[in-house]
């Protein structure tokens, strides 16, 4: 921030408009503008501001000086200069005065010459209780309560000059109002949002939770420094609020109007210590010296032995109670004062040139200084004082040699005099006179002796020789806590393996504990069903979470769908529904039986339908038209010209048994040529496993003329009670069925295979029963006898059926087997002779085996 400052204008101070107008007055009104290095307006409640006037415009002598802390609002300022210091008189008597102006330590340009103005030219003039002004020139104006001006949201405002040379009325002013929670000091009382009403809150000077009952103020929300409870009875002293331990110290601590009353010494531990002992993190105490105070680990060390020696059958609060209460009592609640507060007790002795003093009782305890006292020293012979205070003057004491000059003496060396002989000293004790690091009180080190000459060795080291490990994962390798060369402490002697390549196999082999960290891990993966995954580890090796082997496995059998279901980044391989396609070279949409492929859709040069005699002949196949004479197999049945059925009505190859009945045949020279009408030819109504998905009924015309399927209908029989658990009308499939044509009644897998032409009834999977009896139903129209059928199954249904049963039932022995009529057609009426057990073709001729 700088900026240029817009001239001045000088005015006569309007303080003085209640006496006479004899003289120029003592004060000036200067008006400014500050603006930053940008020439933005600068806005600044505070801003600090220097004036001077010196008798020359550069150099010269410094003549007067006022700071002032000036209110910069929206870049204008105001404010009347000498109103802080006083003009020196007879300043103005100089009429070559010149304004330097200084913001932040730096000059604001050259200095502004001071100039008369037409009120100092007619002060002699003017009549009494006017207020001269010239017009435009302003000045502040505040009529708010003293110390209010300049706090919270009050302002001062301006009075500008009239045309008629008079100040007009304040405006701008803002004057304090009543407070409101609005997070703004509006009665300018320097504090904020102490509104009337709202809740009283209570200075907490030593910040224990507590307030000065006498230092309250209103707040709308709790203000810093601040609290509700205003229960402290010395807010300068932390250590006294309401509940706090009562020391023995002389003071109120816990605030209920009486000091020292039940006083105790503090525990040794804090209660974060405490809570660090009875959480039991850390099992013993050697994890407990990084934690606790050398204070209250001392304490909690002659506790825990204390409860070792008499609380051998186990720690209880009666075995505390009876043997170790003292001892707890230091750690935990505090012990009973020593002494009172302000107690006193004589020290030291006055025996020879000593001098006894007095202890003092500090927070329940003796302080242990004796404060004014004058302690033993060492005999002088010769002197006839006694020194050392034992009540003997120049008396002879034991000195010991202390040949490695570490202050403490071998007891087996010794000489009795008065002054101690060269390398003798007079503290004996020391259990190795030729180390000098070695001697009472020395610090113990881990080195296999006894340094501190306490009869014991490294006995600061309790985990010493205890088991260790060193390393993690699979470079962990166990060993011994040993001492470390220098003594100050112990390691553990195991060295750890070599870290390895980490694999899937639930160890951590490269030792940064962790286990299966495998590079690649987290990384996205998966392809078809099972994109979106991320690589994982799974029994040995990196696999993708969504699948085969991964925790999220989405893949499953691939099945004809569009979808890569097996997750192996091809659609629709290997579908396990895929329909199975023969090699068609003749085009004639029947394939070779042996020649085959699977998949989810049609293949070029593949048929659906299997029996291609002759695959180089189109007009060869196994829905072709018999040719009676050529000595060929035209339709693939393996019979070749007259011997084919469909040749029966040839002159060529009349013979009864041929399956057609004409040139005179009847049933009762050619039975099995001469039943005319429809037959149940073929039944499939069981297959091992379940469900049976591939049953199914098939009508046969066995006439030689089409026949008009309006009223048949075909009834399933329940051989329990003769009931009809289903039927079907023929007509559902086709209005008319041709001669020597076939009608389905079956499942959905067996209709999409049939042969094409073939007319059918789509029906549920398992729609015949095959408990035994059941039994199927022919009915003719108006159930005539002619053309009627039946078939039982599993035994005799009275009233249905034809002679006896079939011998052999389809009792689900194979999947391909069904009772068919043998040859395809045939009819005696007597059903154990008619059908046969054989190769299971729905819509096809039978193939009897």
């Amino acid at each position: 921030m700088r900026g240029g400052v817009v001239a001045g204008l000088l005015l006569v101070s309007w303080l003085l408009i209640s006496g006479p107008v004899q003289a120029a007055p003592n004060l000036i009104n200067y008006q400014g503008v500050l603006t930053d290095s940008t020439g933005a307006p600068i806005t600044n409640a505070g801003q600090a501001m220097t004036f001077r006037l010196y008798d020359a415009a550069t150099g010269g002598t410094k003549l007067w000086e006022e700071a002032r802390t000036v209110a910069v609002q929206n870049g204008s300022y105001s404010l009347l200069l000498g109103s802080v210091t006083p003009f020196p008189a007879g300043l103005f008597q100089n009429d070559n005065l010149w304004l330097e102006i200084v913001v932040g330590g730096e000059v604001l340009g050259a200095r502004q010459q001071l100039t008369s103005v037409p009120y100092a030219l007619q002060a002699q003039t003017l009549s009494p209780g006017t207020m001269p002004c010239l017009p435009d020139v302003f000045v502040n104006c505040y009529s708010g309560p003293d110390g209010t001006q300049g706090v919270g949201l009050c302002r001062p405002g301006v009075r500008r000059c009239g045309s008629d040379g008079l100040f007009a009325a304040c405006q701008g002013a803002v004057l304090p109002v009543t407070e409101t929670c609005d997070g703004q000091d509006d009665d300018c009382n320097g504090l904020v949002d102490d509104a009337p009403g709202s809740p009283t809150w209570y200075a907490d000077s030593d910040g224990d939770g507590f307030g000065d009952p006498g230092a309250d103020r209103l707040g709308c929300s709790q203000p810093a420094g601040f609290v509700a409870d205003n229960g402290d009875c010395d807010d300068a002293e932390a250590t006294s609020y309401p509940g706090a331990f009562e020391l023995c110290d002389g003071k109120d601590n816990n605030c209920d109007g009486s000091i020292d009353v039940g006083c105790l010494v503090p525990p040794a531990c804090t209660a974060s210590e405490q809570t660090s002992i009875n959480s039991g993190v850390c099992g013993d105490i050697n994890c407990l010296q990084s934690t606790l105070s050398p204070s209250c680990l001392n304490a909690y060390t002659l506790l825990l032995s204390c409860e070792q020696t008499n609380c051998s059958t186990g720690v209880t609060s009666t075995c505390i109670q009876t043997n170790c209460q003292i001892e707890y009592d230091e750690v935990f609640t505090g012990s009973t004062p020593e002494c009172a507060f302000g107690d006193t007790r004589a020290c030291g002795s006055d025996v020879g040139a000593c001098q006894a003093g007095l202890e003092s009782c500090v927070d329940g305890l003796w302080s242990g200084i004796c404060e004014g006292s004058v302690a033993p020293t060492t005999e002088i012979c010769g002197d006839a004082i006694d020194n050392d205070c034992n009540g003997v003057v120049d008396d002879a004491q034991t000195w010991y040699a202390d040949s490695d000059g570490d202050g403490f003496g071998n007891d087996s060396v010794n000489l009795a005099v008065c002054q101690p002989p060269a390398g003798y000293v007079s503290v004996p004790g020391d259990c190795d006179d030729a180390n000098p690091d070695t001697f009472p009180g020395a610090v113990e080190l881990c080195d296999g002796q006894d340094n501190n000459c306490d009869g014991q060795i490294d006995e600061d080291f309790p985990e010493l020789g205890t088991s260790c490990t060193s390393g993690v994962g699979s470079c962990s390798a166990g060993g011994s806590m040993v001492c470390i060369p220098d003594g100050s402490g112990t390691e553990c002697n195991a060295v750890a393996g070599s870290p390895a390549t980490e694999t899937c196999n639930g160890r951590d082999d490269d030792c940064d504990g962790l286990i299966d960290n495998v590079s690649g891990i987290g990384t996205i993966c998966g392809v078809g069903v099972c994109s979106g995954g991320v690589m994982e580890c799974g029994v040995s090796a990196l696999v993708c979470s969504t699948g085969p082997g991964g925790s999220n496995d989405q893949s499953s059998v691939e099945i004809c769908d569009g979808l890569d279901n097996d997750c192996n980044g091809v659609v629709d391989e290997s579908a396990i529904d895929a329909t199975t396609y023969y090699l068609d070279n003749d085009n004639d949409s029947y394939g070779v039986t042996a020649v085959t492929q699977s998949s989810c859709s049609p293949i070029p040069g593949y048929a659906s339908f299997p029996g291609d005699c002759n695959d180089a002949a189109p007009a060869i196949n196994p829905n072709a038209t018999e040719l009676c004479t050529d000595g060929i197999d035209n339709n693939c049945n393996t019979l070749t010209d007259c011997a084919d059925s469909s040749c029966a009505s040839d002159p060529t190859c009349e013979v009864c048994g041929n399956g057609v009945c004409q040139n005179g045949e009847t049933w009762a020279t050619c039975g099995q040529d001469c039943h005319f009408g429809l037959v149940i030819n073929e039944v499939d109504y069981d297959q091992p496993g379940a469900p049976d998905t591939a049953e199914f009924i098939e009508i046969l015309n066995t006439g030689i003329s089409p026949i008009d399927l309006t009223g048949y209908v075909v009834d399933l029989i329940n051989g329990l009670d003769g009931s009809t658990y289903a039927s079907f009308t023929l007509t559902d499939a086709a209005a008319t069925l041709p001669a020597s044509s076939y009608l389905v009644i079956g499942s959905a897998s067996v209709v999409a295979a049939l042969p094409p032409g073939v007319v059918s009834i789509t029906v549920p999977d398992n729609f015949i029963q095959n408990g035994g009896p059941d039994g199927i139903h022919l009915s003719t129209p108006g159930n005539t006898l002619a053309g009627k059928d039946s078939l039982v199954y599993g035994g005799i249904i009275a009233g249905y059926g034809e002679g006896a049963p079939p011998v052999m039932g389809d009792d689900g022995v194979a999947a391909s087997e069904s009772l068919s009529r043998c040859p395809d057609g045939m009819d005696t009426d007597d059903n154990s002779v008619d059908f046969l057990l054989s190769a299971a073709s729905p819509g096809a001729v039978n193939g009897c085996l």
